[in-house]
């Protein structure tokens, strides 16, 4: 299958292969691009192909204005997805991308369309018990980085060196701006498996229970993984995170 965009693609294939028979989509952090699942990516078995969403305002979208409606954001990822049904896929969100995957799903579900056979949560609470913050956005930078860096939600490490600041600050603005915009609304549980991945050492962790409420969103399985990492699964426990997503994978296939 051929898939052509008109414009910048809103998914990003990370393999040499694209067209394999289980597709993967993955929604990485806020200020984050596609290039986030690459790893994960070579991890997978040859029967997966991984895409990763290509937001504008970074990477190969640099130029380009970064999205702040979330709500209009779900609905044309939904609409984009049309163009990749004809096999099973999975939606994988890391971080406040789990939000978003859920969105999509959501819109998906709504639209009558083929839904993801299983969504996989990484380092972010079920949505219900999900509060973002309303106006770390408008902080002045000095303010804006420590606000991040200690709700966990930028590696330190990174945001010590201006040089990264500089580079990645107008995508975060733009992504939590975008995801102060989440509003919980409770919908009819959809059939597909969810598995949520999160670490023992994560301080967005703050209740377990927080993590059970994924079960809500689903009338099939869901399964809770604690593992012995931080909140950045992908670099902390990548073998972990793409055993699981494979799992999520075969399960697409039967």
């Amino acid at each position: 299958m051929t898939i052509n965009h008109t414009v910048a693609p809103w998914f990003v294939p990370l393999v040499d292969d694209p067209d394999r028979p289980v597709r993967v989509f993955g929604m990485p952090q806020a200020g984050a691009g596609c290039a986030t699942f690459a790893d994960c990516a070579a991890r997978l078995s040859s029967d997966v192909a991984l895409y990763g969403l290509n937001l504008p305002g970074r990477q190969a979208r640099f130029g380009e204005p970064a999205r702040t409606d979330l709500g209009l954001l779900a609905t044309d990822l939904a609409n984009d997805l049309r163009g990749y049904l004809d096999r099973p896929y999975v939606l994988v969100g890391y971080c406040s991308g789990a939000a978003l995957a859920y969105l999509v799903a959501r819109e998906v579900h709504a639209a009558g369309l083929p839904l993801p056979r299983a969504l996989v949560a990484i380092s972010f609470p079920g949505p219900q018990f999900t509060a973002m913050d309303q106006d770390v956005h408008v902080l002045p930078s000095g303010e804006f980085w420590q606000k991040i860096t200690d709700s966990g939600g930028f590696p330190p490490q990174l945001a010590a060196q201006p040089e990264f600041r500089d580079i990645f600050e107008p995508a975060l603005r733009a992504d939590y701006e975008l995801f102060a915009g989440f509003r919980y609304e409770e919908s009819a549980r959809m059939p597909l498996d969810i598995s949520v991945i999160i670490g023992r050492h994560d301080p967005a962790l703050q209740n377990p229970i927080d993590l059970v409420g994924w079960s809500a969103q689903t009338s099939g399985t869901c399964s809770v993984h604690i593992v012995e990492s931080d909140h950045w699964l992908l670099d902390g426990a990548p073998n972990i995170v793409a055993r699981i997503v494979e799992d999520a994978c075969r399960i697409a296939t039967n």
